[in-house]
């Protein structure tokens, strides 16, 4: 059986964690009998008679690493770990939970499906793969899709400009055409009202 294969790093050297084990029916393992059971909260950690208990220790020391081994009597199937600190001077149901994973255990060792199945998924190449050409369209801009955002920023920042001087300027786009921004701008120059053509 593999040692250590519940890790967490917390804030805190010198720290008491442990964690507990439940199953998909809500009954938590019970270390003694080595057997799941309806949670009793005078069995937390009854010491040599009934507990939910699995220590963790700190490793390296003063590490703020903390580790823990899965029981092995377990049989596989898909468990629930949550890791607490105590803080107080006994374990107590009411110690806080600091982390919480749904894990694949399969009787031996933790399973990692993501490694096995997910990302054996992941292309290796780009071959076959294109972007639709409205693919951009689903990212927004104040409410505009990100092709005509651009068009307008474009048409204000870099495309020809006629009218100035008159209070309304008309911004055209890098076609030098097509009309993107209508300008109307006060004595000063301010902008006092923008229409956005696209």
């Amino acid at each position: 059986m593999a040692a250590d294969q519940i890790h967490v790093d917390w804030p805190a050297t010198g720290a008491t964690l442990y964690f507990t084990i439940e199953n998909d029916s809500n009954q938590i393992w019970e270390t003694v009998g080595s057997a799941f059971e309806t949670r009793v909260v005078a069995n937390w950690d009854n010491t040599g008679v009934d507990s939910y208990v699995i220590a963790m220790s700190e490793s390296p020391g003063s590490s703020y690493h903390y580790i823990g081994t899965f029981d092995s009597a377990i049989t596989s199937g898909d468990y629930i770990v949550r890791i607490r600190e105590q803080v107080g001077g006994s374990k107590l149901v009411s110690d806080p939970v600091i982390a919480s994973a749904l894990i694949k255990w399969d009787g031996t060792v933790i399973v990692h499906t993501a490694t096995a199945a997910a990302v054996a998924a992941i292309p290796t190449t780009k071959t076959g793969y294109s972007l639709v050409s409205t693919g951009l369209d689903l990212v927004l801009v104040d409410g505009k899709d990100l092709p005509n955002a651009l068009e307008i920023i474009a048409a204000l920042c870099a495309g020809k400009i006629s009218g100035a001087g008159t209070g309304i300027e008309i911004f055209v786009g890098l076609d030098g055409l097509t009309v993107r921004a209508t300008v109307t701008v006060d004595a000063v120059g301010n902008r006092t009202d923008v229409v956005y053509v696209g």
